[in-house]
């Protein structure tokens, strides 16, 4: 995620393949860095840039026009489990969705349950204070409530639209929810506010590449990657530029 918590960043390796095997391979690499980047950012496991983790976990439409009145209610009511995309189950290559991994999930802990209901107070008694808004998204985040988690970070950016990591980590929670235009939207918006934000230009590329098929667009948002850090590496320790080598 991209606030003020731990770099959800972006996000968790692959065997080199075999010159035959190079574009599968590379693939399989990517969908684990995509998978491993989600499953990473629930758990904190990421820098602390930004919640939204090195890789969309991978680890991003402009909703910010919500109110407080209108907000609550759904923020804070249950949370329907979200489907996956059916070109995702017809396609099993692509990585799915993070929110899928959430569906068996173990209850939430008494204790984050607890803080939740406290920061929910906090939004309410000061629904002016962005960062309070961030607070409640990362923990909505944490625990896999991936819709309530957008929700607050579309009312802090009412407030502090600037913000690159929280920007990121909203693309990540559209990316599970499975609305990946508007996950690329807000990458982009961030890399835009940020323009070496690596979480950010990684996940627009993962989002394009195995979500929507816009393969050349994946590689222009790898390019810019490369062109802030010519040294970047997925979560196996790939490095991006031989990602996109045997992707090509």
């Amino acid at each position: 995620m991209a606030s003020q918590k731990s770099p959800k960043e972006s996000a968790e390796s692959t065997s080199a393949a075999k010159p035959a095997d190079a574009k599968s391979t590379s693939a399989q690499t990517l969908q684990a860095a995509s998978e491993a980047a989600s499953q990473a950012e629930q758990q904190k496991g990421l820098s602390k840039v930004s919640k939204g983790v090195f890789f969309v976990g991978i680890a991003l439409a402009l909703v910010l026009g919500i109110y407080v009145g209108s907000l609550v209610p759904s923020m804070f009511g249950s949370e329907p489990a979200p489907q996956a995309p059916a070109q995702q189950a017809a396609q099993p290559q692509s990585p799915a969705p993070a929110q899928a991994k959430q569906d068996n999930q173990p209850p939430i802990p008494p204790e984050l349950t607890a803080k939740i209901a406290a920061m929910e107070q906090n939004v309410l008694s000061d629904p002016k204070n962005a960062q309070n808004w961030v607070e409640l998204g990362n923990l909505y985040f944490d625990t896999g409530q991936s819709r309530k988690a957008a929700s607050a970070y579309e009312r802090s950016l009412t407030i502090a639209p600037d913000n690159a990591d929280v920007l990121t980590d909203l693309g990540i929670m559209y990316r599970e929810l499975g609305e990946f235009d508007k996950a690329v939207v807000n990458f982009r918006r961030a890399s835009s506010v940020n323009p070496r934000h690596e979480n950010a230009m990684f996940n627009e590329g993962v989002v394009l590449y195995f979500d929507l098929k816009r393969k050349d667009d994946a590689m222009k948002a790898w390019q810019r990657l490369l062109a802030v850090n010519p040294g970047a590496r997925a979560p196996d320790g790939q490095s991006v530029s031989d990602v996109i080598k045997n992707l090509r």
